[in-house]
């Protein structure tokens, strides 16, 4: 007989995320719970530091945190980041940590898709006034580019609740779903996030099973994603000096291609051509282009960048590629291609957006690799494919 008891644990994520996903609902609550997520943050890494056995860690992991500590230690004194920075970018590890190795029972996935399923019906009602509201007065309205981002995030969850064998008339759900979140991607104007979302469905649905068991394969399509990160800006700095292009793009569409990111990333490009220390270690989040003018750098590979230098990604970007090239084999699921396949959407939506790193979505984000890894996940989940 099945159980279908939740402990306490998952109830707490549960309501953890729920609040998480109330704040893109209304700017009201925005205002009154964003406040909370660096506290929220500061749980996952306390876990994360807790759970881990130091006595019993392999020496390759215990020798990477060492490294991974004492490098962020010193970089915070030489480009002297600040405590807020430092703990976003922990967060990242600690939220994938803690996602890969916390028991969840099938009552959790269930509650955490009706949950996205409510969302995302209150989307799909009110997308069009968000982006009313917000043309009509930006400071007293939610951004569009950030419901966008959450719509493709529950997407990606629901899509991956459908992905299980046992789920009957998956096909209708599952177009019913990508046309609802199209209309609202259309509704709220996010190319970023619509192309993200196609980009993701056609991965899934088309792309062959057997690609996804390669470790090397799937390695070298991260490694390419994280090097596009850094590629992609250095090439829209480039293209934004071509006024041909910008007056045959706006004819054609009647949008600009060219948003002000090309300036923002020509100017953070220029501070680290100054200063050979600055690329190795990042020019710091206190330095005058990112708090004197308050911009975002709208990138998250420049924003990591920024705090910690080419380093401090290299920390990261290896960390992530352990974690995708670990559970790659013939054994993976098609509900842990599916998260799998999310996540590295989001790497390329980073390429415009800052969403690994921000305190109050970081949770949603990296939580997509957490489950990915976690076997209460894919082993109560028995869909593995066959080749």
């Amino acid at each position: 007989m099945k159980s279908y008891r939740i402990n306490q644990s998952n109830i707490l994520i549960l309501i953890a995320i729920v609040l998480n996903l109330l704040m893109f609902v209304d700017l009201r609550l925005f205002n009154v719970l964003w406040k909370w997520c660096p506290y929220i943050n500061l749980i996952f890494m306390a876990w994360w530091g807790l759970h881990e056995n130091f006595r019993r860690m392999r020496e390759g992991k215990f020798l990477f945190l060492c490294c991974l500590f004492s490098y962020l230690f010193l970089a915070s004194l030489l480009n002297k980041s600040s405590l807020g920075a430092l703990c976003a970018f922990l967060t990242i590890f600690s939220v994938i940590s803690f996602f890969s190795k916390q028991p969840f029972s099938p009552l959790f996935f269930k509650g955490l898709s009706g949950i996205s399923l409510c969302i995302l019906c209150w989307y799909f009602i009110h997308a069009k006034s968000y982006y009313s509201l917000f043309k009509a007065d930006e400071s007293h309205a939610m951004n569009p580019n950030s419901i966008g981002m959450i719509t493709f995030i529950l997407y990606a969850w629901l899509n991956t609740y459908l992905s299980r064998d046992n789920v009957k008339s998956k096909k209708i759900a599952k177009l019913c779903l990508f046309f609802a979140c199209i209309y609202i991607e259309l509704s709220l104007k996010c190319r970023s996030s619509l192309i993200i979302l196609i980009f993701y469905t056609l991965l899934f649905w088309f792309m062959p099973k057997k690609f996804w068991t390669s470790k090397i394969r799937v390695s070298l399509l991260t490694i390419t994603i994280f090097f596009g990160g850094f590629i992609f800006p250095l090439y829209y700095v480039r293209l934004s000096k071509n006024i041909d292009l910008s007056i045959w793009i706006y004819n054609l569409t009647g949008k600009y291609l060219f948003t002000g990111r090309e300036l923002i990333w020509g100017r953070f490009f220029k501070i680290l051509a100054q200063d050979w220390l600055s690329i190795w270690v990042g020019p710091g989040s206190n330095m005058e282009y990112a708090v004197g003018q308050g911009f975002s750098l709208h990138n998250s590979y420049l924003g990591i960048t920024l705090n910690y230098g080419i380093l401090g990604f290299t920390f990261l970007a290896s960390f992530i590629i352990y974690k995708i090239y670990h559970l790659c084999s013939k054994e993976i699921s098609n509900s842990q291609i599916s998260l799998l396949i999310a996540y590295l959407s989001i790497l390329i939506l980073s390429y415009s957006e800052v969403v690994l790193q921000t305190t109050y979505i970081t949770v949603l984000v990296n939580m997509l690799l957490g489950l990915f890894n976690n076997p209460s996940f894919h082993n109560k989940w028995n869909n593995k494919i066959s080749l």
